[in-house]
């Protein structure tokens, strides 16, 4: 036991962690930040969109996406704003193989889910499924370590391939604003189906919410699900 700890000491000298952000010396290993790039991180605020979460001016209840009925997002919410720091964090975890990272995400998506009265009673928990080039082009599904994660943390069930992504799907993130709302529906029936009056769907950002929206549409279009509330790390 001495051996395996002095031997971690010794490589941890060696090879130290640094943050992912500006490789800066990290204060938690539980972290993969330094504390001045934590102290950076913008937390979402209490003003938002009631139903996807999203920032709000004041006096707004709801965006124009959710009042306009553009999106089909029942209840979501963000812990953090995607920024420059939040960004990196979310790509190094997604396309650089730091699977590590994905605890420290999910811990900080665990904190809103104590927070939020509207996730107290959730059944189970569900996740983006990857399309079949995504699935042998990268190391893991992001979004489905962070279900695993949250899983763990909350005790909760987690549910997988509810849904399904089509094989043909032009990835969200390289679409312009105006064609992401114009594509077909992104997923379609799943290997397996659940009955539950309310699940827990993850993924780790939300830009215009047209991923979240087709997401909630198939899961009770093909399962006997009442409700879907979805939570992100960045919006």
């Amino acid at each position: 036991m001495i051996g395996g700890i002095i031997g971690e000491s010794f490589f941890e000298i060696l090879y130290p962690l640094k943050c992912v952000c500006c490789s800066g010396n990290l204060f938690s290993r539980e972290i993969p930040i330094c504390r001045s790039c934590y102290q950076k991180l913008k937390f979402s605020s209490t003003r938002v969109c009631e139903k996807c979460g999203r920032s709000l001016k004041e006096y707004e209840h709801l965006c124009s996406d959710c009042a306009q009925k553009r999106i089909g997002i029942e209840f979501s919410r963000s812990c953090v704003y995607y920024d420059d720091i939040s960004s990196v964090i979310v790509k190094k975890f997604k396309y650089a193989n730091r699977k590590d990272i994905g605890l420290f995400i999910a811990s900080v998506m665990n904190e809103k889910l104590l927070r939020e009265a509207e996730y107290s009673d959730v059944d189970c928990i569900t996740y983006i499924p990857f399309g079949y080039f995504k699935k042998h082009n990268r190391f893991y599904n992001h979004s489905g370590v962070l279900a695993e994660n949250l899983s763990q943390m909350t005790g909760l069930n987690i549910e997988h391939n509810l849904i399904s992504q089509r094989w043909f799907c032009v990835p969200q993130a390289i679409l312009p604003e105006n064609l992401r709302r114009k594509r077909p529906p992104m997923f379609g029936r799943g290997k397996h189906s659940i009955e539950a009056k309310k699940v827990l769907l993850i993924d780790d950002v939300v830009t215009t919410g047209r991923t979240l929206s087709d997401a909630v549409y198939a899961l009770k279009k093909h399962n006997k699900i009442e409700r879907v509330v979805s939570l992100t790390f960045a919006c």
